[in-house]
């Protein structure tokens, strides 16, 4: 058994930023600018953060709101500055 006696550990496959990933990876979850991971979700207006999707979260006027948060440079991924 693992240390937490839930059952034998495994290995897990690391993001490619050497972060665990929550869930697998999936393309919905990657950066649309550069492609690698995502780590939560960040406003691309004003820059709130957040660990799940919040829909609520609008800006009168434009619909760039709540993106995916680009692991890399931890930047909307909208506005990821990795390339």
């Amino acid at each position: 058994m693992g240390s937490s006696g839930r059952g034998p550990t495994t290995p897990t496959k690391r993001g490619s930023r050497g972060k665990e990933p929550d869930m697998a990876q999936t393309e919905a979850d990657l950066c649309a600018k550069c492609g690698d991971a995502t780590d939560g979700w960040k406003c691309a207006i004003c820059g709130s953060v957040a660990r799940e999707h919040d829909a609520g979260h609008l800006h009168v006027g434009s619909d760039r709101y709540c993106t995916l948060r680009c692991a890399g440079c931890q930047e909307a991924d909208v506005h990821c500055t990795c390339v």
